[in-house]
């Protein structure tokens, strides 16, 4: 079978991935906000997404790497969709909780099944090579088109509200689940004769997923330079998302920016995410071709740049620190995928990829509502220093270990 025909429905995928974010991301606690749901409130739903995330993610990347990877992206794809929908017709908040649950589940079924299904792709046609290439592509194609979408959610809130463009995302994401269908299952299980010829039974399943999480866990902690690129991914990735949710849009607002300049300017952030992605392999190869060299950079850079956004002076400065956050966060995720995939066998990679990100939502379970109170009872200003205190440590933490605890690794390759 021609695997290879994955890729271009990997980039489909993220294509409507990137432009509905486009349209959401820049305005969304702007949205909630103006529907009377407060900052803090807003976090704790963000919060209950973050614990569903956390509780299901090996029980999603079993299911990935057990069942199937494209149906599990698949009905992921259809959760976000039922849990978007359900955030635009309702601001009743026990409903909001389960919708921001629901969005969570989709999240964890897709989390670690789409970077599996491209690499065993690749793997089935010998070009595992690629990966970093070709990952770091898909990633670009999802932040380009977040740029565009950026550009109509500006244009559609100067012409209609901040619903519109909320809209508009809901009716994209129904499509984006197309893409998903199309995929075609790539090889990735060890074959077991006596696994597949007894009888399943409840009992059966149960004890088969118990053994496949131990096995997957012992796989996880058995390589400790895994552990340093779990460690340094969550730190990256969860600042990133705080320095969005909650801070972007309200901080900006304090600088008299406005909303559909905002949205103009995240089209900056993600084209910045976007080049780096996609030129991530020659960017870490000028830096020293190895991975301790790209993960000491990673974390250096993601140092400055926070300290430089909580210390802003002007609009300017947080807007010049937020695109050093969005080159972190291009240049570390297809460099950290690639790193984690390395490592990793097939018939548990998507287990052991949703493992290394549990951490990313476990702190956003109880961060998020904790910046949210700090900024509605104190000030925006205190939630700020907090988050500045509690990461920039972790950064550093992610530094020193990188630097004493990192095994040597073989050269990576530059794009070309």
């Amino acid at each position: 079978m021609n695997y290879r025909s994955n890729i271009w429905k990997y980039y489909a995928l993220n294509f409507f991935r990137g432009i509905g974010g486009g349209l959401v991301v820049p305005i969304l606690v702007l949205f909630y906000l103006d529907r009377g749901i407060s900052l803090e409130t807003f976090m704790i739903l963000m919060a209950i997404l973050n614990l569903s995330v956390f509780a299901l993610e090996i029980p999603g990347g079993i299911i990935a790497d057990r069942y199937s990877r494209k149906w599990s992206i698949v009905v992921g794809r259809i959760f976000f969709t039922i849990s978007f929908g359900l955030m635009l017709i309702t601001t009743n908040i026990p409903l909001l909780g389960i919708a921001f649950f629901l969005f969570g589940l989709g999240e964890s079924l897709i989390s670690g099944a789409d970077s599996a299904l491209l690499y065993d792709s690749l793997k089935a046609e010998d070009r595992e090579d690629e990966f970093q290439e070709t990952f770091g592509t898909g990633i670009s194609i999802m932040l380009v088109t977040m740029v565009l979408g950026t550009i109509i959610c500006g244009y559609l809130v100067s012409i209609g509200s901040l619903v519109t463009p909320m809209w508009v995302g809901f009716v994209l994401g129904m499509i984006g689940i197309v893409p998903p269908m199309l995929f075609l299952e790539p090889p990735f299980k060890q074959e077991n004769v006596e696994a597949e010829t007894q009888s399943r039974t409840l009992k059966s399943e149960f004890a088969s997923h118990l053994k496949h999480t131990r096995a997957s866990l012992r796989l996880v902690f058995a390589d400790r330079t895994f552990l340093v690129f779990s460690f340094v991914n969550i730190a990256i990735l969860r600042m990133h998302l705080f320095s969005d949710r909650p801070f972007l849009q309200p901080y900006l607002l304090s600088f008299d920016y406005s909303p559909e300049t905002i949205g103009y300017l995240y089209g900056i952030f993600c084209g910045v995410s976007a080049i780096s992605s996609k030129y991530s392999g020659k960017i870490v190869g000028a830096i020293g071709a190895d991975e301790r060299n790209g993960l000491i950079a990673v974390c250096l850079i993601g140092i400055v740049s926070l300290v430089g956004m909580v210390q802003a002076p002007t609009g300017v400065v947080v807007v010049v620190a937020l695109v050093g956050i969005n080159l972190v966060k291009g240049l570390a995720i297809p460099f950290i995928q690639t790193g984690l995939n390395r490592r990793l066998t097939s018939d548990k990679r998507a287990s052991c990829l949703s493992m290394s990100k549990m951490g990313v939502n476990f702190l956003g379970i109880f961060l998020g509502p904790l910046f949210g109170w700090i900024a509605d009872t104190h000030s925006l200003a205190a939630s700020l220093s907090a988050f500045q205190w509690i990461f920039g440590p972790m950064l550093v933490a992610g530094l020193i270990m990188t630097a004493i605890g990192l095994r040597p690794a073989p050269k990576i390759k530059a794009n070309t």
